[in-house]
């Protein structure tokens, strides 16, 4: 059994580096959130059992917030993958049109609620981090980078 359990560690931290990893490219960041659909299976394991609002749940996927509802949900248990999955929101929030596109679908929750939970002071300044993405004001001279006519080859 124990050795199970650390096969599948190993296993999801090769998927979780593997995926940090392609994410430097960010001409790819689009193709990854809307046809990979990479940000839910991100988000589940960094889902804490503390119910969302109703404003917070609007646009954010149900498959989330449903999550959340569990009272016996338990979030990713070890720091330093969950600091490389938080790490991978980092490098989304690069550009404008990722940011927007992250707010829409609700991060900035999951993040706070992540961050009430989480006593791993990496973990923590990652949070934060994501969060000052989020929360910053753009400037408005700044355009809105929606290239999605970037696909693998």
């Amino acid at each position: 059994m124990y050795k199970k359990v650390i096969n599948e560690l190993k296993i999801l931290s090769y998927l979780i580096s593997s995926l940090f990893s392609c994410l430097f490219d960010q001409d790819y960041h689009w193709w990854m959130l809307n046809e990979v659909k990479v940000l839910t299976p991100l988000l589940i394991p960094l889902v804490v059992p503390t119910p969302f609002n109703e404003k917070d749940k609007e646009g954010m996927d149900p498959t989330i917030w449903l999550q959340a509802e569990n009272p016996d949900k338990k979030c990713e248990p070890d720091f330093e993958i969950m600091k490389l999955m938080v790490d991978c929101l980092i490098l989304l929030c690069q550009r404008r049109g990722i940011r927007e596109e992250l707010r829409k679908r609700k991060v900035y929750p999951i993040m706070r609620n992540l961050d009430l939970k989480v006593e791993d002071e990496n973990v923590t300044a990652s949070i934060y981090e994501v969060v000052n993405f989020l929360i910053a004001d753009e400037d408005p001279s700044t355009p809105i980078d929606h290239d999605d006519s970037k696909t693998p080859i």
